[in-house]
């Protein structure tokens, strides 16, 4: 009877994931637009809360399809809503708003980074290409510190800290090839990735390193398609 109560008032994780489309849509469309900044703004925030419920929906110990520990979902849930504080802080206009948002952002990748390393296998071999890849990465962020430093003034520090944080999140992902199947490998790099896309596109924006055309478009295309694909490695990796 429980359950019959359970699944009658919950949702499937199918909602959650049309709810997430339907509001990226949505959202993408209305930068496009440019003259609807309220539904931005609303579709902003329904997008990691549509996110964060078709994970609870697909672990969920009764309805779900895939069981996560909860010791391991809690810190990838513990990411999702440090992004959305972050979504929400960056909403905000002024200096103010912009580290806050920036601090939630730095929270979140480091959560990641902790759920990449209970993901990955201990003493496990790294390969040459995770190497050359690894060293790439932090080989642009460092690219990108000495391009900007005369645009970054007083938040010199914060950005190089996060910039730092943001390159250990994908380094992470990527140590773990031999520690997940493929597919979920292939999502987690991706996402992770695409998150270091995103925001080092609003950041050339941001300080006026280097402008790039329909910049909000492709932060949030980009910022999206990570999130999605974070959620996508995780899960698939207990599948």
């Amino acid at each position: 009877m429980k359950y019959r109560f359970y699944n009658s008032y919950f949702p499937s994780a199918k909602y959650f994931f049309i709810l997430f489309i339907f509001h990226s849509c949505l959202h993408l469309i209305s930068i496009l637009v440019g003259e609807i900044p309220s539904v931005q703004t609303i579709t902003k925030l329904h997008l990691i809360p549509a996110l964060l419920l078709y994970v609870v929906a697909t672990t969920d110990s009764v309805l779900g399809s895939i069981s996560v520990p909860f010791s391991k979902k809690r810190i990838f849930i513990g990411a999702l809503i440090a992004s959305f504080m972050g979504d929400a802080l960056l909403i905000g206009d002024g200096e103010i708003y912009f580290l806050l948002g920036l601090g939630s952002f730095l929270i979140t990748h480091i959560l990641y980074t902790l759920v990449f390393f209970q993901i990955r296998i201990k003493d496990q071999n790294v390969s040459r290409k995770s190497i050359f890849f690894i060293a790439l990465v932090f080989g642009v962020a460092l690219l990108f510190l000495v391009t900007g430093l005369q645009n970054f003034g007083p938040l010199l520090i914060p950005v190089a800290l996060y910039t730092f944080c943001i390159s250990c999140m994908v380094s992470s992902a990527i140590l773990l090839e031999k520690s997940t199947p493929s597919g979920s490998y292939i999502f987690l790099c991706m996402g992770s990735l695409l998150f270091f896309i995103s925001d080092f596109l609003l950041a050339l924006n941001k300080f006026s390193i280097f402008p790039v055309p329909y910049s909000g478009f492709f932060v949030m295309l980009t910022y999206i398609a990570a999130q999605w694909f974070l959620v996508k490695g995780f899960l698939q990796h207990y599948k």
